[in-house]
């Protein structure tokens, strides 16, 4: 048997096809798959094959059985080279005969099928033909076949690395050469775009070839050669590039024949980079911008689809079982977060079979939108609807493109234009199903966003889907979305509504009972008047749980402390009528009016800030409303936000001022065991210890925000001294 020569295809007749059908019958005798000699169990198989190997002729059979080691030997093709000889499968069939030391055999044995030359019985006496005229003799190759040295025969060196795009994309099925450059050589390897530019100043010696396998890895080994001068006497590492190369020819003496296109290269070697007598991570980049390989998802599922085709099982039935799923992973040797991209992807093809039946504008090879899910899959999207619904047309068609630029999957149309469209329409398509999936699913859960919002849109799950749809895909700011709302027919008369029922559902948990009760003791759809319930209504409210006392209490502090957090201001206004003490009740109307109009906030606010409207300050704005009591006024509030710092609630800011605390460093100038005993009315031990560290704080970051100005002064000093 002889080395392939690619191209052998379907009609192609003569020696080099019964050649081929020698090797595949020899390698169904070794090889260890049970699925070439499957075929051959087959009596329709074996009777075609006959007929194919007694004619010499490339047919339907021989075709079949290339194509069953194409998937054996796990070789990356183009979808038109299945079951044909390309340059690919000879490289790899060759590898195998040689490994299975089938070159040293004429025929394989126990060959059951006709050898002998079809052609011989009726070939007609040979004519006399006329003399070829004389050809013009062969120019000398560019190219010197490497020599090897006796002492170095038995060392070995290899290169590898990835075969990439400019995106930094590996590359499937590229042929790649590697050669040892010497100081002439220097001179051209960075940019000769041929072999003939290459080797014009000389000093390029030719090592081995090589092609990318599926994941775009390369490996070229070469042997210990004379990589020197031939006056040079010491043998040395070779200083190796490798580079891409565009030929026809397959073999090392066959390429050295030809002018071969160089497009892409590595970086040159040199003695350091070797290890343990390897060039390891020696990636080659692709010149051509546009060059793209097979895409990921494209090269996953040609070499698992054999695999799922054999044991009769669907990639989205894996969803429930990880041992299936780690299973295929290792047979098919492809990562498992990959496979269980795909697997999580077809899960939603199959839920959403048939709803994008009528998107795609071309015939994709795999069932439609696998792809698109596992594009988005790849970009961290986890397989279940309610995420999905969650994002925006905009977002899925952002990450579907991303996927493409990085060559996870491919473009879904012949142009750019094909492909946006496509991608949007799939996009829009799959946020209205998304949403629809994600309300029907939440529907049988009480605390679910459809019962939630349903309370004010109640029988129109149309509308329902429009609101849900509308704020998932707003472009502007959250305030925006609802002042734009107001502005729609179907809610202008419900927003202020839907703005309660949402701050409800933050402040409940997303529990319904509660939310209608608060309902329906909020004054004109404005939350902030829960701040005036009383201990019963907050009784009230929490009656129509059927919890336990304890933790409707827990529940009951939990949402008046949030609600006191959110609205600090508005907190403190209600309580200067009455909880904060405040003799003087034309001093008490002033800091409310004042903390309710001016949009101070005790948080972070001083009187010397300028206001929300940037001028004046809002010192001046307190002194036009305090009138001639400003200074009363100013102090009682300076007083009140010294003391709010520090209080974890509004009954303990009430019990503080009351006690007659005046700031944190009051507080905290006390020792604890003092503290404790002397405001013991105040609160627990545990509120009491919480008091005492919130003011310690306050005070120990005024101390070392002075510290800290000090040692600036200092430095500053020094520097003007040195200057």
């Amino acid at each position: 048997m002889q080395n392939l020569v690619a191209p052998l295809a379907v009609k192609d007749t003569g020696k080099p096809v019964q050649n081929l059908q020698f090797i595949l019958y020899f390698f169904t005798q070794r090889s260890t798959d049970p699925r070439p000699k499957q075929l051959f169990q087959k009596p329709n198989f074996v009777e075609a094959f006959k007929k194919e190997t007694h004619n010499q002729q490339f047919g339907p059979a021989t075709s079949e059985l290339v194509r069953v080691f194409q998937v054996v030997f796990k070789i990356p093709l183009q979808p038109k080279e299945e079951g044909s000889v390309g340059a690919a499968t000879a490289d790899r069939f060759n590898a195998m005969l040689k490994e299975f030391s089938g070159l040293e055999i004429a025929i394989p044995e126990g060959y059951p099928f006709d050898t002998a030359d079809p052609h011989t019985e009726t070939q007609p006496e040979p004519q006399p033909q006329p003399q070829p005229e004389p050809q013009p003799q062969p120019e000398q190759p560019l190219f010197e076949m490497p020599t090897i040295i006796p002492d170095a025969q038995e060392k070995n060196y290899r290169v590898s690395g990835y075969v990439l795009n400019k995106q930094n994309s590996p590359i499937a099925g590229q042929r790649v050469m590697a050669f040892d450059i010497d100081l002439r050589g220097a001179r051209n390897y960075r940019t000769a775009k041929s072999f003939k530019e290459l080797a014009a100043n000389g000093g390029v010696q030719p090592l081995n070839v090589g092609l990318s396998d599926i994941n775009g890895f390369y490996s070229v080994q070469f042997p210990g050669i004379s990589y020197k001068d031939k006056e040079a006497s010491v043998i040395d590492t070779a200083d190796v590039i490798v580079v891409a190369i565009r030929s026809d020819a397959q073999e090392l003496p066959a390429i050295l024949q030809t002018n071969a296109d160089i497009i892409g290269r590595s970086a040159l070697s040199v003695r350091t980079d070797y290890k343990d007598d390897q060039l390891v991570n020696w990636n080659v980049i692709l010149d051509d911008e546009k060059m793209r390989s097979a895409s990921e998802f494209s090269r996953l599922m040609d070499v698992i689809t054999p695999l799922l085709q054999d044991s009769k099982v669907e990639l989205y039935t894996l969803k429930d079982s990880a041992d299936q799923a780690k299973f295929l992973s290792t047979e098919s040797d492809q990562d498992l977060f990959h496979i269980n991209c795909l697997v999580s992807a077809d899960s939603l093809r199959m839920d959403s079979l048939g709803n994008f039946i009528a998107l795609f504008m071309f015939v994709p090879k795999y069932p439609y939108p696998l792809e698109l899910f596992y594009g988005l899959c790849r970009q961290g999207i986890s397989g279940d609807w309610q995420t999905i619904s969650k994002m925006s047309v905009a977002s899925v068609q952002t990450l579907i493109q991303k996927s493409i630029s990085e060559n996870i999957i491919a473009a879904q149309g012949n142009t750019d234009e094909e492909t946006v469209k496509q991608i949007e329409q799939f996009a829009a398509s799959l946020h209205g199903f998304s949403v629809k999936q994600s309300l029907d699913q939440s529907a049988a859960k009480p605390q679910g966003i459809k019962n939630i919002l349903s309370t004010v849109i109640s029988d129109n799950d149309d509308l329902v889907k429009k609101l849900y749809s509308g704020y998932v895909n707003k472009t502007g700011t959250t305030a925006e979305f609802w002042k734009n709302l107001r502005n729609d027919e179907s809610f202008k008369d419900k927003v202020d509504t839907l703005l309660l029922t949402n701050q409800l559902s933050a402040l409940t948990g997303n529990q319904p009972e509660i939310m209608k009760a608060l309902a329906a003791k909020v004054d004109k759809n404005n939350i902030i008047s829960l701040l005036k319930l009383s201990a019963k209504d907050w009784n009230d409210v929490m009656a129509t749980t059927n919890d336990s006392p304890e933790n409707n209490t827990m529940q009951t502090n939990a949402m008046i402390s949030m609600l006191q957090a959110a609205f600090p201001n508005e907190t403190v206004s209600f309580m200067t009528g009455n909880d904060l003490s405040i003799a003087d009740k034309d001093v008490a109307d002033a800091i409310s009016k004042f903390l309710t109009d001016t949009g101070f906030d005790l948080r972070i606010n001083r009187l010397t800030d300028p206001s929300a409207t940037n001028e004046p300050t809002f010192r001046e704005l307190l002194d036009v409303i305090a009138g001639n009591k400003k200074e009363e006024v100013t102090a009682t509030l300076l007083r009140i936000q010294r003391v709010f710092q520090f209080s974890p609630s509004r009954v303990i800011l009430s019990k503080l001022l009351a006690a007659g605390i005046e700031s944190a460093s009051q507080v905290a100038a006390i020792p604890f065991a003092t503290f404790k005993v002397q405001y013991s009315s105040v609160a627990d031990e545990d509120t009491l210890i919480d008091i005492y560290r919130r003011a310690s704080h306050i005070v120990s970051m005024v101390q070392f925000n002075i510290l800290s100005l000090k040692r600036l002064s200092d430095t500053a000093g020094i520097s003007a001294i040195a200057g």
